[in-house]
Parts: structure tokens; sequence; C-alpha cells
């Protein structure tokens, strides 16, 4: 919900993240079997959990969902992915960063039911007048 005085956009810009499937990888001050079994794990995971989310689950467009937020009036998602990056660098070489990373699906899930528990209970609400975006 915006806030007081909010705009759409800023709303958008606030509460929209991107969504990555996948987690880094193991540090590489790992040596030895400790190697070996982190990236066997990693590896693992990935063909696991993350491969089949992001091929099975998580909609193309949700690595730049935030990116459609802020520039919904742009119709060149077959670029999107590169638009967003360029965005992203444009506001890291000004010093900001706005954009947010989710990374890996027990991340996402677990935003999602942080923001879930946190909202007000729309019984609670009076004279609010809601709106899709």
């Amino acid at each position: 919900m915006r806030k007081e005085g909010e705009s759409v956009r800023a709303s958008h810009v606030k509460n929209s993240h991107a969504r990555f499937c996948g987690r880094a990888t193991p540090s590489n001050r790992l040596r030895g079997t400790h190697l070996a079994v982190a990236w066997s794990i990693w590896a693992l995971e990935h063909v696991v959990i993350h491969l089949p989310t992001r091929m099975l689950i998580v909609q193309g467009s949700l690595v730049v969902h935030d990116w459609h937020h802020r520039a919904g009036a742009d119709r060149g998602w077959p670029n999107a992915i590169q638009k967003r990056e360029a965005d992203l660098q444009r506001e890291l070489a000004s010093g900001l960063c706005t954009y947010h990373d989710l990374w890996g699906i027990s991340n996402v899930l677990n935003e999602v039911m942080m923001r879930i528990s946190g909202a007000q209970d729309p019984e609670s609400l009076t004279g609010v007048k809601f709106r899709l975006n």
C-alpha cells in the first residue's frame, strides 16, 4: 500500500524486486575436499531446486519485474534485462542504488511471507480506495 503523499512510481520502486533463481558460488577461500564438497552441493542444489523452479515456476519477466515498474511505458521487453542492467549501472555511477535483487526461491518466499505478515488488516482500513497499480 502506498504511503500518504507517495507517488505510484515511488511505491513501485520501493516494493518491486527482481527475482533470481540460484545462490552465490562457494567461497574461494575453501580448499581441497571442502571446496569439492561445497561445489558439489552448490551444483546439486541448482540442478534439483533452482533450475526446475526457474523452468517451471518463475515467470520469465520476474527477473526484470522491478524494471517493468520503473519503465512501464517502454515497450522494449526483448531487451529488458540489458535495459535493467544499464539503468542499474547508471544509478551506481551516480552513487545511488534503488534496485533490490532477491536470489533463491527460499529468499523470495521469505520476502513474500514477511510482507504478508506485516501487511495491514484490510478490515481495519476505512475510506481507502484500492488501485490495481
